[in-house]
């Protein structure tokens, strides 16, 4: 079921979270058995982790139970490197499997919003999602509303709410359709250059 945007509390600056990385040491029991998360790969170097199982006997969970404060793995973090060794999104699921004890460097999200008005054009971004995913991911963008009005959403950004609603992609993907002025939160991997939310503007 949807949930208001303001239960997800104060928003988060893009430059707080640029150096939020941490490291977990997850332990499964054996090769093989399941972490307790769903990922993606749609980013080029960095697995994103598109929700965490709610069962507290699953290597995820064992961590976060024990986790020291805002070390917790959650929706929407991004893994960086696999002991240590950063790589392309295919050399980090493989280090996943690599053992039963595994090293994982994790980084928060950036977090920003947009409004937009179509204004009889159409947004000007190509989207794709994982199936049961809680964001939608922007693989291009072209010239239209986006562009034109929020020119530093791009490929590779996130929108995690629309108009004040938090979701599963596909009712992200409807409300995008629902309304001509949108209120979008997006999220994106930390990148060293800062960028400004549009309501500092």
């Amino acid at each position: 079921m949807a949930r208001e945007l303001q239960e997800l509390g104060p928003m988060v600056s893009a430059q707080a979270t640029l150096t939020q990385t941490f490291t977990a040491t997850l332990m499964r029991s054996y090769l093989g058995e399941a972490y307790g998360w769903t990922l993606d790969a749609f980013s080029s170097n960095a697995l994103y982790v598109n929700s965490v199982n709610p069962d507290p006997t699953t290597a995820v969970n064992r961590w976060n139970i024990e986790a020291p404060e805002d070390m917790d793995i959650r929706a929407g973090d991004y893994i960086l490197a696999i002991f240590g060794e950063e790589g392309s999104t295919e050399s980090l699921a493989a280090g996943l499997e690599k053992g039963i004890t595994v090293e994982i460097m994790f980084q928060r999200p950036s977090m920003y919003h947009v409004t937009v008005c179509r204004m009889g054009e159409s947004l000007g971004m190509k989207l794709k999602h994982f199936p049961g995913a809680s964001s939608v991911f922007i693989e291009s963008t072209t010239i239209g509303a986006v562009s034109k009005q929020a020119p530093h959403v791009c490929e590779g950004d996130r929108i995690v709410a629309v108009n004040g609603v938090v979701s599963d992609a596909a009712a992200l993907l409807t409300a995008l359709q629902a309304s001509d002025e949108l209120r979008l939160r997006c999220t994106r991997k930390p990148l060293n250059d800062d960028f400004d939310d549009e309501d500092d503007m």
